[in-house]
């Protein structure tokens, strides 16, 4: 184990990962850290999907989405 790190990540979820991967790809030392018995946080539980409305993946699939269709859900959503 190194005595000293660039980055410190503490937490194992999608969010804390990818922020841990993009450091190590620039050349940083990383730690990560995790206080549960096990890697990955909540996504480890549910899942960890993702959802990314009116992508360029989603139109070429042939699904009509749009920003403010996006809006009007995440509106639905809250209320």
């Amino acid at each position: 184990m190194r005595n000293n790190y660039d980055v410190v990540v503490v937490g194992s979820g999608a969010g804390a990962f990818m922020a841990a991967l993009s450091a190590a790809n620039q050349g940083a030392a990383v730690l990560m850290l995790e206080k549960g018995s096990q890697w990955g946080g909540t996504s480890a539980k549910s899942g960890g999907g993702i959802w990314v409305p009116n992508s360029r993946n989603i139109a070429q699939a042939g699904v009509s989405d749009s920003a403010e269709e996006a809006f009007k859900y995440m509106r639905a959503c809250d209320s």
